[in-house]
């Protein structure tokens, strides 16, 4: 359980720059391609010449949300850690994961079937799940997480892009292609 969208939200003073400079397209050009599951036309440009910080591309997911949720009858349902290991956090230049929403849309129980034809990319990747049983409050410490965690359980995901060359994606546009 996350309490609601807004601790998915990173703080942001404001946003320095244009997305459609930084980006070569428009963020909501992003969700509304998100929206209809397809690549977005401009979205095959070199990625890693994007010229962005993670600031301001944790503002455009949090943009790109709620456009998602204003458009249609979805929500959050958990959080996203993304880039766990020591040598994809080395080969993107973090020091710690990237988080991003999971959407009731795109949680299904065991046992579904999913078109192909719903993803772009569509790498099927083996994690671990973690059910919350309480919202943790106050500072997050590893004492506070252990003693918050009701259940761990093998999971699926279904990693999907709207970047054709999502593999060479920096942290930035990976974190804004919700």
């Amino acid at each position: 359980r996350l309490g609601g969208e807004e601790r998915l939200e990173q703080p942001i003073a404001d946003l320095r720059r244009d997305p459609g400079a930084v980006f070569g397209h428009d963020h909501l050009d992003l969700a509304h391609a998100f929206g209809l599951g397809i690549l977005h036309a401009n979205l095959d440009a070199d990625p890693t010449a994007l010229a962005c910080d993670l600031d301001e591309a944790y503002a455009w997911q949090a943009e790109h949300l709620r456009q998602v949720l204003a458009e249609g009858d979805d929500a959050v349902v958990g959080a996203k850690l993304s880039v766990t290991s020591a040598p994809m956090l080395e080969r993107l230049g973090l020091r710690a994961p990237l988080i991003g929403p999971i959407l009731r849309s795109r949680h299904h129980l065991s046992g579904a079937t999913l078109p192909r034809r719903r993803f772009m990319v569509c790498v099927v990747e083996a994690e671990v799940g973690f059910r919350l049983g309480r919202d943790i409050e106050g500072t997050l410490s590893r004492e506070a997480l252990l003693d918050a965690i009701d259940a761990v359980f093998p999971a699926i995901e279904v990693a999907d892009s709207r970047y054709a060359r999502w593999a060479e994606a920096p942290a930035p546009a990976i974190v804004a292609d919700l």
